[in-house]
């Protein structure tokens, strides 16, 4: 499977395994990928977070749009995204992996070490 990086500090940048830029369409599919780098998220909750000024359902167009956005550009990284009923995430091992290399998780607080 293919590795993703994500750098938030400073402005937004993802990069793959490949040394190919991860590119998204809108900051908002940006700061999606960031926000479910740490956890899965209700569907409603991610479309009022990002989109509350629109109405309900056109909040969820946009929701839906940015994930297919997301799905397209981290295709190598497949199944990157996990959508479970009303919910979505990145997969375990990605989330995982990027909260270590974000800093927000050690990998030895797992191992008892």
């Amino acid at each position: 499977m293919a590795r993703l990086t994500l750098t938030l500090l400073g402005g937004f940048s993802g990069r793959l395994d490949s040394g190919l830029p991860l590119i998204l369409p809108t900051r908002k599919s940006q700061g999606l990928l960031a926000f479910l780098a740490g956890v899965t998220h209700p569907r409603d909750k991610l479309a009022a977070l990002l989109w509350g000024e629109m109405p309900r359902r056109d909040g969820r167009a946009r929701l839906r749009q940015a994930v297919f956005a997301i799905r397209r550009a981290l295709a190598d990284v497949s199944p990157a995204l996990v959508l479970e009923g009303d919910t979505v995430a990145l997969d375990r091992e990605t989330a995982a992996k990027l909260r270590r290399e974000m800093g927000l998780e050690h990998p030895s607080l797992h191992r008892g070490g």
